[in-house]
């Protein structure tokens, strides 16, 4: 806003950005005497100065603070290893993400400018109410500026949110927000299906065993003790080695004659 302008003068204010031009606008003058100007949707930094009949102002400069968005969020899971599953990785899914106790889970969050870090907040789903988890910081990934990182172990239900910042310290108006979910990892279990639980044999055979094993993540061994008359339990194992069966079924003979 310009004050004390004589009548009949036009002021222009000079406008110049990086990789354009220079160019003028007029102020237009209120009822009260005084000149004014606006530009609309500004998304740079520019500089200006007020041109008039008389000369030129000194040159001002404006800054643009730009928030953070968010463009895209990936999510990378890497499994215990006794699960001997692949790590995942590709968007975060909107029903949210799940995994076996002691998976860990990555965020890579990427923005539309260079980053400094922000902060993973954790809120427990299935502890106690008033439990306390300490935020995580997330840190600007070594290889991409604009790309945010940080990561937690899955040991309970947990809800999550993110807020990423950027160079200059400005936070991301609109915070990611999710769920991890704790896949339960039940006990293998194991039936002995034949021969029945009472059976009669000779002395001199060999007795077929029909064993039948299933776990969630497959079936790593099979160990089957055997003994005689109220002797020492001797185990007798059976490794398995290469693609494991969730459900495996097992056909082994015991030589009784060599007992």
């Amino acid at each position: 806003v310009i004050a004390r302008s004589r009548p009949n003068e036009a002021f222009h204010w000079v406008i110049e950005q990086e990789g354009r031009k220079p160019w003028r606008a007029p102020l237009v003058e209120r009822s009260d005497g005084r000149f004014e100007g606006s530009l609309s949707k500004v998304v740079n930094d520019f500089h200006f100065c007020i041109e008039g009949p008389r000369g030129q102002s000194e040159t001002y400069r404006v800054g643009v603070l730009t928030t953070p968005r968010v463009r895209s969020v990936v999510v990378r899971l890497v499994f215990p290893e006794y699960t001997r599953l692949p790590p995942f990785q590709g968007p975060l899914p909107s029903d949210g993400l799940a995994g076996v106790r002691g998976t860990k889970v990555e965020l890579l969050i990427e923005s539309n400018r260079p980053l400094r870090g922000g902060s993973l907040t954790l809120q427990s789903l299935s502890g106690p109410a008033l439990e306390k988890i300490p935020a995580i910081a997330l840190r600007p990934h070594p290889a991409q500026p604009t790309v945010a990182t940080g990561s937690f172990n899955l040991d309970q239900d947990l809800a999550f949110t993110a807020v990423i910042e950027d160079v200059q310290g400005l936070a991301s108006r609109d915070p990611i927000a999710g769920r991890a979910t704790l896949i339960p990892d039940r006990p293998p279990s194991i039936a002995i299906v034949e021969p029945p639980a009472e059976s009669l044999a000779t002395p001199d055979i060999a007795l077929p065993v029909v064993l039948e094993a299933e776990d969630d993540f497959g079936v790593v061994e099979i160990t089957l003790f055997r003994s005689l008359n109220g002797s020492r339990e001797v185990p007798l194992n059976f490794p398995y080695t290469g693609d494991l069966p969730l459900k495996q079924k097992l056909v082994q003979e015991l030589p009784l004659a060599e007992w």
